[in-house]
């Protein structure tokens, strides 16, 4: 009897409940109620299905307004040096992915990668093998997306043992131009996958939501995206999960303020350490994205 192709595998589910327009600061802390309630995607195991060593899991939820995406990392040893948007994050194997289909026909996608330091890189792919160079895929960014992360530790200390770090993402639904519907319907569903890769100590992960289950370690294969499903109601339950130890309580800790994607890291209260990013403006250029791996 046939192995079955990757393709042909059975892809998870991760419904996205509707929450009102303000529920949301993007700091990284993810301490709101709405947070908490988010039934979360994963854990994730590796690209080909085996059980990963760092746990990661992730959350999405939707406003008439945006996308919201956050990542739970845990990590001993967090190592990030680039600051800039647009570098080749997937590069220096420290960094959280999204891809998103959002007309679901498994050929063009977006991708949007956040690393330590809060650098976000944002790509358009017309298929996961479209040629011409790289700078073309990186011609798209996304207008009014919003980032913040949270390193529990330190971030490119070799000596220390850091407990993870946490990222938060807004991105305007009318940067999906794909999608059948803006903001989206009951039911409406896109294809997404997560992506999460690691590098403790020289061994590195390259974990995944949906197991792509390539030969070798592949993220662009849009055939094994998971179903995202949007609910238009908020989210009722799932496992409520605390925010990571040494968040920002009321009258305690204060997140840093929101700066440039890529901008100096603010330290907060000795060992949390935030940034944030501002919205930037949108190049209109719209090139042919190129060949090449991004992620």
């Amino acid at each position: 009897m046939k192995a079955p192709t990757p393709a042909a595998l059975p892809v998870p589910t991760c419904e996205c409940p509707q929450i009102p327009v303000g529920k949301i600061k993007v700091d990284g802390v993810l301490s709101e109620p709405v947070w908490q309630k988010a039934a979360p995607a994963g854990p994730f195991t590796l690209w080909d299905g085996k059980p990963a060593a760092w746990r990661t899991t992730a959350r999405l939820l939707w406003d008439p307004k945006n996308l919201y995406v956050a990542f739970t990392c845990d990590d001993t040893d967090i190592e990030s040096t680039m600051r800039r948007h647009d570098q080749n994050l997937w590069e220096q194997n420290e960094v959280v992915e999204l891809f998103a289909d959002a007309g679901g026909e498994q050929t063009c996608y977006l991708e949007f990668e956040v690393n330590p330091r809060n650098a976000v890189v944002d790509l358009v792919l017309p298929s996961a093998d479209s040629p011409g160079p790289l700078a073309g895929k990186k011609c798209w960014d996304a207008k009014g997306m919003k980032t913040a992360v949270r390193v529990r530790g330190s971030i490119g200390n070799r000596k220390d043992k850091d407990k993870g770090w946490t990222v938060e993402m807004a991105i305007p639904l009318q940067d999906f131009l794909t999608a059948p519907n803006c903001p989206p319907k009951n039911g409406d569903t896109w294809r997404v996958n997560l992506y999460r890769v690691d590098d403790t100590q020289g061994e590195v992960e390259f974990q995944a939501w949906s197991p792509t289950n390539t030969e070798k370690p592949s993220f662009h294969v849009p055939q094994r995206f998971g179903v995202l499903r949007f609910v238009a109601k908020e989210p009722a339950g799932g496992a409520p999960q605390r925010p990571p130890r040494g968040a920002a309580k009321a009258g305690g800790l204060t997140p840093a303020p929101a700066g440039k994607a890529g901008g100096t890291a603010a330290t907060v209260g000795g060992t949390e350490r935030t940034t944030s990013g501002a919205p930037r403006a949108t190049r209109t250029k719209m090139g042919t994205p190129p060949a090449g791996k991004g992620g």
